[in-house]
């Protein structure tokens, strides 16, 4: 994923991680993917969630905010809730959804993202109520995102590396970026060798509960990335001035993309989390 968004597209990098984490959760459930189809993840909450499932019908309808891929991906996987107001997970099919109005910014438009509207479609329950957010692999695939928005700042120090020019100044500057670089590049190593430890501990299966210690990593990992997101961006701004927004639209995009996607981190109420999971 990090070097999917450090030298491609950001959007499509966001579309794939949803795609592969899908996969990774429907393995877990020991359910298959819908051959040659591609998936979304529609997770979000919130005060414009209002899908809900049925489990007599086996239906789901409401509003999903923030879906990315409308109009792109074949199936998605959505979190609603039934009556008994118990988190479910849903295989649905959303092929004919209609492509989202563009959105007011031009930071990841090409992702398609938008109000999914869904109105009495069938959908496939995945693993047992609550089984989204109690396994193992939501905290090893919460670091996913945190990987593509590192790509997406990496790709940044690439351009100020690559085609910005020298002079002492800048080339201290362009140091500071790829020690950043650097960091970050650490950082997601690290994370995945322990994800790979806490793997092998459970013979190799996600299965059971999550532990205090995958969420603190997860949030821990998740903030560290977007502290140096945001670092990176500052030290390209404050080096390198407006012309680079204005004239080169590839730096211009890749900063809004970058910006918005790091938005996933919920700052100060996602500290608290890690303080309560390693406090634990």
């Amino acid at each position: 994923m990090y070097e999917w968004a450090r030298r491609g597209s950001v959007s499509v990098a966001r579309l794939a991680e949803a795609h592969v984490d899908a996969l990774a959760i429907l393995a877990e459930a020991g359910e298959q993917a819908v051959p040659g189809s591609l998936y979304g993840v529609w997770a979000s909450s919130g005060p414009a969630d209002t899908i809900e499932f049925d489990p007599d019908s086996r239906k789901v309808r409401g509003n999903k905010p923030f879906s990315s891929g409308l109009g792109l991906v074949d199936r998605a996987l959505i979190t609603a809730t039934s009556e008994s107001k118990q988190e479910r997970l849903l295989d649905v099919d959303v092929s004919d959804l209609d492509v989202p109005p563009p959105w007011t910014t031009t930071a990841l438009e090409d992702t398609a993202t938008g109000d999914a509207v869904l109105s009495a479609r069938p959908a496939t329950e995945i693993g047992e109520p609550g089984f989204y957010l109690s396994r193992p692999g939501f905290w090893f695939g919460a670091i996913g995102p945190a990987a593509c928005w590192a790509g997406a700042a990496s790709g940044l120090v690439d351009i100020a590396t690559e085609t910005l020019g020298k002079g002492e100044l800048r080339r201290a500057a362009q140091g500071r970026l790829l020690a950043e670089q650097h960091g970050l590049e650490t950082l997601l190593r690290g994370a995945g060798a322990d994800i790979d430890r806490s793997v092998g501990e459970r013979d190799g299966a996600r299965s059971g509960s999550s532990t205090a210690s995958e969420r603190a990593r997860a949030y821990a990992v998740r903030h560290l990335v977007e502290r140096r997101c945001a670092s990176i961006i500052d030290e390209f701004a404050q080096t390198f001035g407006p012309r680079p927004f204005v004239s080169a639209p590839a730096v211009a995009q890749r900063i809004a993309d970058t910006q918005l996607y790091c938005r996933q981190h919920h700052g100060a109420r996602d500290l608290a989390h890690l303080a309560e999971a390693a406090l634990t």
